[in-house]
């Protein structure tokens, strides 16, 4: 996990083929803060923001649902908050900030 105590931000970059999932965290997010999530790439990766458990494809509290792999999530806490990018497409490159 991420020791989110002070705050804090990473960025993932990976490939995932279409009906993979890449899953980070959980981050900690303390009462009053809130995690950011930034997704960019190449073909269509999908960004799931889920508080308490990893998300999936019909359980999540953020899931913009853009086309493309350009997306953002923003969730506040507190809890764990786990991050995760599914491969809508064929295979998706993607780089992905978290900051909290």
């Amino acid at each position: 996990g991420y020791d989110s105590a002070e705050g804090g931000s990473v960025i993932e970059t990976g490939t995932v083929e279409g009906g993979e999932w890449d899953d980070f965290g959980p981050f900690v997010i303390a009462e009053g803060s809130s995690l950011l999530a930034l997704l960019e790439g190449t073909g269509d990766a999908d960004l799931y923001v889920r508080v308490g458990a990893l998300p999936d494809l019909t359980a999540y509290d953020c899931r913009p649902w853009l086309d493309g792999s350009e997306e953002a999530c923003e969730i506040k806490g507190p809890g764990p908050v786990y991050v995760s990018v599914y491969g809508y497409d064929d295979s998706s490159d993607y780089t992905l900030e978290i900051a909290w």
